[in-house]
């Protein structure tokens, strides 16, 4: 027959404690590289939306769609960062604005409708 001792519990509690410990501490490092592998590093200066969307696109590795009535500049960006974090700093306080197609990633960018008009 199998005894316990309250030494082995205590010991096996303890185990069990350390073993918890060690996976608290993984994880959250886990999830910082998996943050960490989606960032890109960009290097895009001010300038006109139609040069610098498509060096977005290089650097990213995005396929952009963009039709633009008007002559847009955009903000530099720098850095490491996610691509739609980079690209809403670039088309920040614009006439721009974007939508992402779910199935393929690609990237439409277009004016606002007020603002195309005003500019008629």
């Amino acid at each position: 027959m199998f005894h316990t001792t309250p030494e082995i519990i205590t010991k096996s509690r303890t185990g069990f404690r350390i073993a918890i410990l060690l996976i608290g501490f993984s994880l959250p490092v886990f999830f910082l590289s998996c943050y960490d592998s989606n960032l890109i590093h960009f290097n895009i200066p001010q300038g006109s939306a139609e040069q610098t969307l498509l060096i977005f696109s290089e650097q990213s590795k995005t396929e952009i769609i963009f039709d633009l009535k008007s002559d847009v500049i955009t903000h530099s960006i720098h850095g490491k960062m996610h691509r739609l974090d980079a690209l809403e700093a670039m088309i920040k306080d614009t006439s721009l604005i974007y939508e992402v197609h779910q199935e393929s990633g690609a990237i439409g960018i277009m004016e606002r409708v007020d603002e195309v008009i005003s500019n008629i």
